[in-house]
């Protein structure tokens, strides 16, 4: 039986805009017409928060938009949770930035296992961002297990940036135990988990900076100098114990930064210390 519509298309667009969900029966009576900025009447439903299966956006022809993104992205955004063999049967579609429907759901909180994640190819964003990266950039906390699987120390990724670095962001702590166990990995400058969590203002003990390797991003910053910048207070034997690191590409040092901040040190120890 044909669905019967009395408008016509640009009246049907508009309606659409305006939030009414149109049926697949109705948007392909209509012709399935494109509005003047090149979206169906069936991405502009989605726009709206408009959902429609997998069968029907085949109906209306998995369209994609000139950017690359299709109705699948366009829901999943709107934090539709797709399952991986829904993705996999839209053609895991990526757009123009190489974000896939995986990587939409990861960013509105969807939350994917290792083996979904890896079923979908792992896919990078050209900032080299993965959906594993993506999940943990929202807040998902991974165990140590499941990211040496998503990311060996065999892969790299065009950012440099690790799962671990986004958890980080998020507020998470390692021990240096999981940082050794997860190779204590560096982004592209230079920067570890450790110079991550020292400027949320963790306090490593010196014992610890130097069981990571006492690194150096490649602007000259240590886990050392970070703290400091952060109103940690380095004794002078610490400091000595460090290595009195030189000063980075900015003039900074551990001593230099805490004198500015108001710690006063002796003559005997600016002696020490080169100040």
């Amino acid at each position: 039986m044909k669905t019967a519509i009395t408008m016509n298309s640009e009246e049907a667009i508009k309606k659409a805009v305006c939030g009414h969900k149109f049926s697949v029966a109705e948007i392909l009576a209509l012709g399935n017409p494109v509005s003047s900025d090149g979206l169906t009447i069936g991405f502009l439903v989605a726009l709206m928060g408009g959902e429609y299966t997998v069968e029907e956006i085949f109906e209306l022809g998995n369209p994609a938009q000139k950017n690359g993104r299709t109705i699948g992205h366009i829901m999943a955004a709107h934090g539709h949770k797709f399952t991986v063999e829904d993705i996999l049967r839209l053609g895991n579609p990526a757009d123009e930035n190489g974000s896939t429907i995986g990587h939409f759901m990861a960013d509105h909180h969807a939350e994917l296992s290792v083996a979904d994640i890896l079923a979908l190819g792992d896919p990078q964003r050209n900032s080299g961002q993965t959906i594993g990266q993506a999940m943990a950039c929202a807040g998902h906390k991974f165990s140590v297990e499941e990211i040496l699987e998503l990311e060996p120390s065999s892969k790299k990724f065009k950012n440099g940036l690790t799962i671990p670095i986004w958890m980080v962001t998020n507020g998470h702590k390692f021990s240096v135990e999981e940082i050794l166990a997860l190779g204590n990995p560096a982004d592209n400058n230079g920067e570890t988990i450790g110079h991550a969590m020292a400027q949320k203002k963790h306090k490593f003990s010196v014992e610890e900076i130097m069981a990571l390797g006492n690194p150096m991003t490649k602007s000259g910053g240590t886990i050392g100098l970070a703290m400091a910048r952060r109103g940690h207070r380095f004794t002078v034997k610490e400091i000595m114990a460090l290595g009195n690191p030189p000063a980075d590409d900015y003039g900074d040092t551990i001593a230099g930064y805490m004198a500015i901040e108001g710690h006063v040190f002796s003559s005997e120890d600016k002696e020490h210390l080169g100040l």
